[in-house]
C-alpha cells in the first residue's frame, strides 16, 4: 500500500489542540479501519529528562532570542511512524511539514542540531506498537489541569479515552517519563 496516495489532508482527521497523544490514538484507529496494517504503525513519545523538548517547524513555534527559526517547547509530544516498503514516514498533525512526511527529513527539519549547548534538550523517543498503544492508553487529561482543576485548554467534546484492559493500562505521565520501565523501546541517537 503506497502511504501517499491512501492518507488524506490532517484537516480530515479527528484535531484536538493540545491533545497529540489522543489525536495519535484516534489517527491509529483511523488508519486500521482503512486497512492500514497494525504492524506497520509506530506511536514515537518525544520527550526527554527535563520534559522540555524544543521543536522547529511546528504551528506553534514562537520566535526565540539566538534561534534563526521558530521553536515550540513542548514537555512531550506524540506522533504515529508509517513503515511503507522501504521507507518510514512521520505523521504529525501539529507539524508544518508534509502529512505524512519521510522520517529523515521530518526530524532533521523538527529536532535543533547536535551542539554542546543543546544536550540537556535531547530528545529521546519511546517507541510503542500502536496496537499495544490502543490497548494500553489510559488518560484522564489530569495533565490538562491546573491545580485548582480548571482546564489550561479546550478538552475534546468525546470523553477521555480509557485502556480496554485496565490491569495493563499505561498512562501518559508514564509514557513520556523517560526513566521509567515500561513498554517501549527508548531510541536516543536514531531519530
Amino acid at each position: 500500500m503506497q502511504i501517499m496516495n491512501n492518507i488524506h489532508n490532517r484537516g480530515e482527521y479527528a484535531y484536538t489542540t493540545f491533545f497529540c497523544e489522543e489525536n495519535i490514538f484516534l489517527l491509529g484507529q483511523t488508519l486500521i479501519a482503512a486497512g492500514f496494517g497494525v504492524d506497520k504503525l509506530t506511536v514515537l513519545f518525544l520527550s526527554n529528562y527535563q520534559y522540555q523538548i524544543p521543536l522547529r517547524q511546528q504551528r506553534l513555534g514562537q520566535s526565540f532570542v539566538g534561534f534563526d527559526e521558530p521553536l515550540v517547547i513542548w514537555d512531550y509530544h506524540v506522533v504515529l511512524q508509517f513503515d511503507d516498503a522501504d521507507k518510514k514516514y512521520i505523521l504529525d498533525f501539529d507539524s508544518l511539514l508534509d502529512f505524512p512526511c519521510i522520517k529523515s527529513v521530518y526530524f532533521t527539519a523538527t529536532l535543533l542540531p547536535p551542539k554542546p549547548l543543546f544536550d540537556a534538550f535531547a530528545v529521546l523517543c519511546r517507541e510503542i506498537p500502536l496496537q499495544q498503544f490502543l490497548q494500553q492508553f489510559d488518560s484522564d487529561r489530569s495533565h490538562m489541569l491546573d491545580e485548582c482543576g480548571n482546564a489550561l485548554a479546550t478538552f475534546p467534546e468525546y470523553p477521555a479515552i480509557r485502556a480496554d484492559d485496565t490491569d495493563s493500562a499505561v498512562c501518559l505521565m508514564d509514557y513520556i517519563d523517560m526513566q521509567k520501565n515500561i513498554a517501549g523501546t527508548i531510541v536516543a541517537d536514531d531519530l
